[in-house]
């Protein structure tokens, strides 16, 4: 069971009183774990606005249905190449994610520490895809049983992002619980 972080110092507004159509809907507060989590269970996530640290909740929202993810056969017959794994190396796929040269990188090294320590508690977890060679080939990581792929990489193709996006499906269909 996941222990609860530091209640955290900053409130953030509730979607409601948001003006419909707005998708930065606050800016400041911290990247602390009860933060994040604070902003997760009001449906915002952080996310930096230039300099400054933007809550963000879009409208319309991109949601995968669990169990409902359409798999093509060719992205079946790449997916037998890759291992996947749950949690085995969280802070390798976190500082891949965090990677500034990927294209619009901008997880910093607050953020990594704090996800970090949401894992440590049991609130954050990742997916790993592995090449056969035993390398770290891709990955995403999220928060609880919640896979929003709060960030994904792939270092040798798309087929590697869109399988650690099946093998979420997979784990969200048999195990959804809320925050």
């Amino acid at each position: 069971m996941p222990v609860e972080p530091e209640a955290p110092r900053w409130a953030l507004p509730d979607l409601h009183d948001v003006p419909e159509g707005r998708e930065l809907v606050a800016l400041g507060a911290d990247l602390s774990p009860g933060m994040l989590l604070a902003g997760y269970r009001s449906g915002l996530f952080a996310m930096p606005d230039g300099r400054e640290l933007g809550w963000w909740s879009p409208d319309p929202r991109g949601v995968l249905l669990p169990g409902q993810v359409h798999v093509p056969r060719s992205l079946r017959r790449s997916l037998s190449r890759f291992e996947v794994s749950i949690d085995e190396s969280f802070a390798e796929v976190v500082a891949a994610c965090a990677d500034l040269r990927r294209p619009h990188g901008w997880i910093s090294h607050e953020y990594m520490a704090s996800y970090s320590e949401l894992h440590r508690l049991g609130w954050a977890h990742s997916i790993e895809v592995w090449d056969s060679d035993g390398r770290l080939a891709g990955g995403l990581a999220s928060h609880r049983n919640r896979f929003s792929f709060e960030s994904i990489n792939g270092k040798t193709g798309v087929d590697l992002k869109d399988g650690s996006v099946f093998h979420a499906d997979g784990e969200c269909a048999g195990a959804i619980s809320d925050i």
